[in-house]
């Protein structure tokens, strides 16, 4: 496993985006890089597929339902507006993805016949 900190472009607008990253990525940090655009820090494990990551971009006093559905990431101030990341849950990206929610089903059916192998 390699590891790197990878800068990733953010949308300058609130609400839902996904970004193709190594799978596993984990946000670090936003903020403004030196072409004064908001942007995300990522550490990405180089060896590993790409893999869609969600996130949402919230405004100061914005609420959203889904708020068991993403943890927050950080807060900062881009020009006149304050922006705070989220990004997407296990349990989110579950919800909205039948194939993991299958492929979860699936080893559970493999764990139960390999343990009643052993009973």
């Amino acid at each position: 496993m390699i590891k790197c900190i990878w800068k990733y472009e953010l949308p300058l607008q609130f609400g839902e985006f996904d970004i193709n990253m190594p799978k596993g990525s984990v946000a670090r940090a936003i903020g403004t890089d030196g072409h004064q655009k908001l942007c995300m820090w990522v550490e990405v494990d180089l060896e590993a597929t790409l893999f869609p990551h969600r996130y949402r971009l919230l405004g100061s006093g914005e609420g959203f339902k889904e708020r068991h559905n993403y943890h927050y990431i950080a807060t900062t101030l881009f020009g006149e507006y304050v922006y705070h990341l989220f990004q997407e849950t296990s349990i989110g990206l579950l919800k909205r993805s039948p194939e993991l929610r299958k492929r979860k089903k699936d080893d559970k059916g493999k764990d139960r016949k390999k343990d009643s192998l052993h009973s």
